[in-house]
């Protein structure tokens, strides 16, 4: 059968600003196209999702937590889904999406046309995107989150050249968690452990209260969760994105993945759950990516970390006696006898302001000869 799509939504969803977005009302889409992008081999597989209105088409990717709908079928090219919610993010004036939050209504349902893609266009957004990724989990992590590790901002990390991101690259950035999708915020991982280490596939439950690993070929009654979350992070230069895996994200929530899954879903304590944003010094590890031989700069949380005020405080004011220490240089002007005196600019404008302060001080000790020479120098 034919579904009736909603036409004109794909050109709303390209047009909307960058981050995440509910859709209302929920758009009926109809997937046109479904591929795995990435190497062979590459593990958890990442999918590229082409949708269609029947108008236009958009290109997005399938989180991996979702990859268990492309493995049992429920998801395919000519599947019509409902879109709930998704992200949007630009990055070297390419567009991309990440169709986060979707219901299937059909599987099998007579293919319609792609539609046309729609031109990206950078001066359409309001907002644009600094930097964007979405990627793997991380396996490394470093002793100290200071240790010879350079600061940059969300800016300069836009900035960096591409090239410098071919080989992992380690950076701080001070930023602040202002968005996390808290529908997808972990998976359901095989707890099998061979050798001392754990399988952390993603399983599927059979229905029946089971979960199965189709990497091991094995089912469980239990099951584990693992942290796999797409985060926003926002300093006073920008906004980026950065996936957080199981270490960062205890580091980041204070819980591992299980007790804020209970939480959320059987305990249902909304307001602690919900208590979770703050400042956090993050560590990232940034490599290239690449969509359709399209570079773009990944983000993986290796590590996070409470801002100390007390620490952040004296790096700040070093950063600042630095600054002022450039800023003042020493200047020279006559006085009114013809003599050098040597003074500052900071201590200029304090004499200038002792003046201002008491209009009727004239000049009886040279003083006010020396502040009008140098407002006359203009310093």
């Amino acid at each position: 059968m034919e579904a009736g799509l909603s036409r004109g939504a794909v050109a709303a969803i390209s047009a909307s600003e960058n981050g995440a977005h509910a859709v209302d009302p929920p758009a009926v889409l109809q997937v046109a196209d479904l591929q795995v992008l990435g190497p062979p081999g590459l593990c958890p597989l990442w999918y590229r999702m082409v949708l269609s209105d029947g108008v236009h088409s958009v290109q997005g990717g399938l989180p991996t937590s979702m990859n268990h709908l492309v493995e049992d079928g429920d998801l395919r090219p000519g599947t019509v889904l409902r879109l709930l919610e998704y992200y949007g993010v630009t990055t070297r004036n390419m567009r991309f999406f990440m169709f986060v939050h979707f219901e299937i209504l059909q599987t099998d349902c007579t293919p319609i046309e792609h539609g046309e893609g729609i031109e990206f266009s950078s001066t359409a957004l309001r907002r644009p995107e600094k930097s964007a990724e979405y990627c793997c989990e991380s396996h490394s992590a470093g002793q100290g989150i200071e240790a010879s590790l350079v600061r940059k901002t969300v800016a300069e990390i836009s900035a960096e050249k591409l090239d410098c991101f071919d080989k992992q690259k380690h950076i701080i950035v001070n930023a602040t968690l202002t968005f996390i999708n808290k529908e997808n915020f972990c998976y359901t991982a095989c707890p099998l452990v061979v050798n001392g280490r754990q399988c952390r596939m993603e399983v599927s439950g059979n229905g029946d209260g089971w979960w199965h690993c189709h990497s091991c070929n094995q089912t469980f009654v239990t099951c584990d969760y693992r942290y796999r979350v797409l985060i926003q992070l926002q300093d006073s230069t920008g906004m980026t994105y950065a996936t957080a895996s199981q270490q960062a994200g205890e580091e980041i929530f204070g819980h591992t993945a299980k007790e804020l899954y209970l939480m959320k879903c059987e305990r249902q304590d909304s307001a602690q759950f919900d208590n979770i944003v703050g400042g956090v010094l993050f560590q990232l590890k940034l490599k290239t990516g690449a969509i359709q031989d399209k570079k773009f700069p990944k983000c993986t949380i290796v590590k996070a970390e409470k801002v100390n005020p007390s620490t952040e405080s004296h790096r700040l004011l070093r950063e600042i006696n630095k600054l002022t220490e450039s800023s003042i240089s020493t200047k020279v002007c006559r006085t009114s006898v013809g003599s050098r005196i040597g003074f500052s600019y900071m201590e200029a404008q304090q004499k200038k302001l002792k003046f201002s302060r008491d209009q009727y001080a004239m000049n009886h000790d040279g003083e006010w000869d020396l502040v009008s020479q140098t407002g006359n120098n203009s310093l």
